[in-house]
């Protein structure tokens, strides 16, 4: 209400100015029709903000959702926050975050990427099979590849950790089998020094038309309380 009554204020003084007599009924009827050009614009202002979170989806590889429970994973594999699970000590991995305070701060649906082949939860194992994986350029097979009502979503928030500098092959599988013609990709993740790697070029070669763009990327020793803050300020950004 304050924003409308110094805009209001402001116009009067101008028309004022202008020599316009702007007393009695005719300032009032003014008042009102100002407050209600701006109720009207603040209104549609939240419309389209409101179609962009109807049409976005956050589309997520988690290690947890390709290996089941990780409570029995390794010390090394719990350190390494980035590529399989999360910091020592926390509940999540920082994608699982990610994919989380997206979905909440949005109300955004989600898709989770996962493989027909579990990975491992020993960490050595999952490692020699990603490089072999990423090496040949491997065709896995995911359990589900296409998304219920495809076409209606407009903005795809992608969350995936860096394997190597590059995407995952099933992250990369999920990209291959469907079309992102007009949608806008914003890509997060998590890495161990590489930041976003080759990632964002891969992106753009896989989907040649959709528009790629940064999200934000963390490194694996990066709290759930520090990602999700980070995440909820990206967001609250662009609203």
């Amino acid at each position: 209400m304050r924003i409308v009554a110094a805009a209001v204020l402001s116009a009067f003084l101008s028309l004022s100015g202008a020599g316009i007599p702007m007393t009695g009924t005719g300032f009032v009827t003014f008042a009102v029709a100002a407050q209600t050009a701006s109720t009207a614009k603040a209104k549609t202002a939240s419309s389209a903000s409101a179609r962009v979170m109807d049409h976005a989806l956050v589309v997520s590889f988690v290690h947890r959702d390709n290996i089941g429970s990780t409570s029995k994973m390794d010390v090394d594999a719990l350190s390494t926050a980035t590529v399989y699970s999360g910091p020592t000590g926390e509940k999540k991995s920082t994608i699982e975050v990610i994919r989380d305070t997206l979905k909440k701060e949005t109300k955004a649906k989600t898709f989770a990427i996962r493989v027909k082949k579990s990975y491992s939860k020993n960490y050595s194992k999952t490692v020699d099979r990603a490089d072999r994986e990423i090496d040949r350029d491997t065709k896995l097979a995911l359990k589900k590849k296409k998304v219920a009502k495809w076409k209606t979503y407009k903005t795809i928030f992608l969350c995936t950790p860096v394997w190597h500098g590059t995407l995952p092959q099933p992250v990369k599988m999920f990209l291959k089998a469907n079309d992102f013609s007009g949608k806008t990709i914003y890509l997060f993740g998590a890495h161990l020094g590489s930041g976003f790697g080759d990632q964002l070029a891969q992106i753009r070669a896989l989907c040649p038309g959709a528009k790629v763009r940064k999200g934000k990327t963390y490194l694996g020793d990066a709290t759930n309380k520090s990602v999700s803050k980070s995440v909820k300020k990206w967001v609250r950004a662009r609203r």
